[in-house]
């Protein structure tokens, strides 16, 4: 079979999750020697490219992050690429698609979530997700990577359930990574991702800042996402919390293996999510973890979590508490989370993407 991935969001994503799912998935489709597999990005600033062997992307990584100029070349390169590969499938990475269809190709569209259209205000008017309902028109099939992402789907654009399936992501990719001596020797809670709007970060630290039993005996890690907010040191200084407790790091995989190792609990407060990867990640590290009770998380974490008001700073506080106190909470939910993180497998995730795409070529 041979298989087109477009450019969308390596142009877009140094690292992050959409594109570590098709890093993963891409990786996993390529140990099928039937495949021929191609990742046509001209100009990428995408890390995880790199990790694929040299014959499948079709680009050169810069250094230029100018978005608007890198999409409009590689747009316009594109559709010569789909006339002289000739894929059975496309598989688009993200929704601004501006290409003419080719008649012996059928276009695959993966949605990751509808929180764009559950949180406007968190985006900007000019956002590229705004385009999700004629990529999914566009699209051929449309795969969710949740039941609660597929249910919101349907509702928002009232499209047929025909066209959509559900694709679980993996959750193993941190299973093969180098085991190193621990990144901070505190005692430390541990958040990773971005700390915008919905994300909650916010609630998170206020939490923290309240509770004198957690603050003195425990640091926070955050891990990733983007510069700190002025907003957020100043709810600290305002709390009299030592502003050094809060350890701000990026790095790669390793590091982030590293820090779920040695966590004393993995925090997860966000008000929505596609998937989750980090809570899953975390479990599989042997990290304890709770996380906000949304439908998504009860969907994907299920008994392996322990669950909080994500809009309560004190129930938030409270069961941090409950769990940091309690060694045998902390025994249960690390063994909860170890079986629970067996089901979720990138192996799995292309296999059951590759049974969509023979399906879809079968129509």
């Amino acid at each position: 079979m041979k298989i087109l991935y477009d450019y969308q969001i390596f142009h877009m994503q140094k690292f992050g999750g959409i594109s570590n799912y098709f890093y993963n998935l891409i990786y996993n489709l390529n140990n099928n020697t039937k495949n021929d597999i191609e990742v046509f990005a001209p100009l990428y600033i995408n890390n995880y490219l790199d990790l694929l062997p040299k014959k499948i992307v079709k680009g050169i990584k810069i250094n230029l992050n100018k978005i608007k100029l890198n999409y409009n070349v590689n747009n316009y390169l594109f559709d010569f690429k789909q006339n002289n590969f000739d894929p059975d499938i496309v598989h688009f990475t993200y929704y601004k698609i501006r290409n003419k269809k080719n008649k012996r190709s059928k276009y695959i569209l993966t949605v990751y979530d509808m929180i764009h259209e559950q949180y406007p205000n968190y985006f900007c008017k000019d956002d590229t997700t705004n385009e999700k309902k004629n990529a999914c028109e566009y699209a051929d099939h449309i795969i969710c990577i949740s039941n609660n992402t597929k249910k919101k789907l349907i509702e928002k654009f009232h499209l047929s359930e025909k066209k959509i399936s559900v694709i679980h992501l993996g959750a193993d990719h941190l299973d093969n990574t180098p085991n190193i001596e621990p990144v901070l020797k505190k005692n430390y809670i541990l958040y990773v991702g971005s700390r915008y709007g919905y994300k909650n970060f916010d609630n998170f630290v206020k939490s923290y800042c309240i509770n004198e039993k957690i603050n003195k005996n425990f640091d926070i890690v955050v891990f990733g996402g983007e510069k700190n907010k002025k907003d957020i040191q100043n709810e600290i200084k305002k709390s009299h919390i030592d502003f050094k407790k809060i350890h701000f790091l990026n790095g790669n995989e390793v590091i982030l293996k590293n820090l779920y190792q040695n966590a004393s609990l993995f925090v997860y407060p966000s008000l929505e999510e596609g998937f989750g990867i980090p809570p899953l990640e975390a479990m599989s590290q042997s990290c304890p973890v709770i996380a906000s009770n949304i439908a998504v998380f009860r969907e994907t974490l299920d008994n392996a979590c322990l669950y909080f008001n994500p809009n309560s700073i004190s129930d938030i506080s409270s069961k941090i508490e409950n769990v940091l106190k309690d060694k045998n909470e902390v025994t249960k939910l690390i063994d909860l989370g170890i079986q629970r993180k067996k089901i979720f497998t990138w192996k799995k995730c292309a296999e059951k993407t590759m049974e969509i795409y023979t399906k879809v070529l079968s129509k």
